[in-house]
């Protein structure tokens, strides 16, 4: 049998013998995780089966240590062919992350690194987990991470830490809510979302509507061969195939309760009313070929905010916010100077 030994960093702070040794050895912190990696040794998986679904299984009983939204390094011996393999899967700063995003007036922020959204990197744990199972594993995921679903689930006896630890992020999570309902220093919106199909004389008689009809099933006709129809789930998800059966069939199976939209025609209006409260500055960024938004709607917007507004109209559709598309990193400075001070 190949011998691998891994190395994962999650840290032990308790040690118990779970069972006679036989020829493998757990040590984590909680024991569930130390069972869960027993639990796939016993099924015939190695070395990274176990630490991976210790780690996993850590994610549920011990997230404040190992949870699933870090990441980590692995180093793995293979014994076999006398080789080791380094696999890093730290985490990264988010794309549109910049050097002085946790300054304020050329000072630091206290906390504006540690709570909220600006201080969440991106994740690289689960990634990385996988991996490991993908290069160096025997067993499958679904196998290994039987046990943490398993926790999750069915619960388990939290610790005295976990209570505490949990109390402060309650804490914290308090503050941010109670800052976002202070009023803004200044207000960023992309396509700003105000009326519901623009142009479409069946809005205004959705609330009669939706009292008769419950849902509606939008894309049961659709003509997947039609190049229009073709462009407009292009736009949606590019990831989407088409030409396959089994797509064409769940797409048009799409249910959308009447409800729901009538609920979107009355949260557009409400930006409409809101909007005349509004005094700080507000920056607006707008897409010229937006459909879903067009531009004449964000227009009239911005004619009712009660502060100054900037409005800045960009080339591309309603998927501006994309990472991947063309003017998404132009937006992405313009939000960045603007929240600075660099942009009037």
């Amino acid at each position: 049998m190949r011998a691998i030994l891994v190395i994962v960093l999650v840290v032990a702070a308790e040690a118990s013998a779970a069972r006679p040794f036989r020829k493998g050895a757990v040590a984590t912190e909680h024991p569930i995780a130390t069972e869960a990696a027993l639990s796939m040794l016993d099924k015939g998986g190695n070395a990274v089966d176990a630490a991976v679904a210790a780690a996993f299984a850590l994610g549920v009983v011990s997230p404040f240590h190992s949870g699933i939204g870090g990441g980590g390094f692995a180093l793995v011996w293979d014994a076999k062919a006398a080789s080791a393999s380094v696999l890093d899967f730290r985490e990264v700063a988010p794309k549109a992350a910049f050097r002085d995003m946790y300054l304020k007036d050329g000072k630091v922020v206290p906390k504006l690194s540690t709570d909220g959204a600006l201080s969440v990197a991106v994740p690289g744990a689960a990634m990385g987990y996988l991996e490991l199972l993908q290069k160096h594993g025997k067993l499958k995921p679904p196998v290994v991470l039987a046990p943490a679903i398993a926790a999750a689930k069915k619960g388990f006896w939290v610790t005295p830490k976990y209570a505490r630890v949990s109390r402060e992020r309650l804490e914290a999570t308090w503050r941010q809510v109670i800052a976002a309902l202070a009023p803004p220093e200044r207000l960023v919106l992309i396509a700003p979302f105000t009326q519901l199909l623009p142009g479409d004389w069946r809005v205004p008689f959705l609330p009669l509507a939706r009292r008769v009809v419950k849902e509606l099933r939008p894309f049961a006709n659709a003509d997947f061969g039609n190049p229009s129809t073709r462009k407009v789930f292009e736009a949606m998800n590019p990831a989407l195939d088409l030409d396959d059966p089994t797509v064409q069939v769940a797409l048009r199976d799409v249910r959308l309760p009447l409800s729901a939209l009538d609920e979107l025609r009355k949260t557009g209006q409400g930006a409409l009313r809101v909007a005349r409260r509004v005094r700080c500055p507000v920056l607006v960024i707008q897409g010229f070929d937006d459909r879903t938004v067009p531009p004449w709607t964000t227009r009239r917007l911005v004619e009712r905010f009660a502060g100054r507004v900037t409005l800045i109209e960009v080339p591309g559709d309603h998927q501006l916010v994309r990472l991947d598309h063309p003017s998404a990193e132009l937006a992405f400075r313009l939000i960045g100077q603007y929240v600075t001070g660099g942009l009037a």
